[in-house]
């Protein structure tokens, strides 16, 4: 058990008891004491951010390749079965 579990448990107690943030903590109270006493892994840190990085940058990409194909005058729906995007999204991205 983590040295400063005893402490977060105790402070979220008096949190709700004093009615702050009370609605959040009785639904999230153990998600947050296992994000606040979970060991922090740099390997398992740089995995996730490459990962962030790599979905940020499709994101991206499907965006120019979006607004390219518009500005070339092809039909939104031909364009979402290209980007495999929702039509709406298509639509949202170009307005």
């Amino acid at each position: 058990m983590p040295e400063a579990l005893p402490d977060i448990t105790r402070a979220s107690n008096n949190c709700i008891k004093e009615d702050i943030l009370s609605d959040f903590l009785k639904a999230y109270a153990s998600d947050v004491i296992n994000m606040l006493t979970a060991e922090w892994d740099i390997n398992v840190a740089k995995r996730v951010w490459k990962q962030e990085a790599w979905e940020d940058g499709l994101e991206k990409g499907r965006e120019e390749m979006v607004i390219g194909m518009k500005n070339e005058g092809l039909a939104d729906d031909l364009i979402a079965r290209v980007a495999k995007l929702p039509i709406d999204r298509i639509r949202e991205i170009h307005s």
